[in-house]
């Protein structure tokens, strides 16, 4: 279902891209996930970037506590899948620890990450 849903919007992205739109696309890209969206953007023929933000686990637990119940993931498996993060290593274009930093500053620094291409995976030819 998860890589069903990658390939969904990155084709959707896809879309936009071939227009000439600028295109974010936000949600939880996994290593195992990141080639689908690779695969599927690469027809735009636009430079991709990626950037992996980056919390400590313990800002990720804090962040997360607002929310209603039934749209909170359980802390242990929070905690898991945040080991996975770290374990996997560099595999992002960049990656930012957006521990100490609001919403509007850490949109801030990938706009200059992207903008300085930092965080560049794929270009074509």
């Amino acid at each position: 279902q998860n890589r069903m849903i990658a390939r969904a919007a990155a084709r959707a992205a896809t879309a936009y891209a071939e227009q000439q739109y600028g295109v974010f696309i936000d949600g939880v890209v996994s290593p195992h996930l990141l080639p689908i969206y690779l695969e599927e953007l690469r027809s735009a023929g636009v430079p991709i970037q990626f950037v992996l933000l980056m919390p400590s686990v313990e800002v990720t637990l804090l962040r997360v506590e607002p929310r209603e119940s039934t749209r909170r993931m359980d802390e242990t498996l929070q905690r898991e899948l945040h080991r996975q993060f770290v374990a996997s290593g560099s595999f992002a274009g960049w990656t930012l620890d957006n521990s100490d930093m609001t919403a509007e500053q850490a949109a801030d620094a990938v706009m200059e990450a992207c903008g300085r291409g930092d965080a560049l995976v794929w270009s074509p030819a």
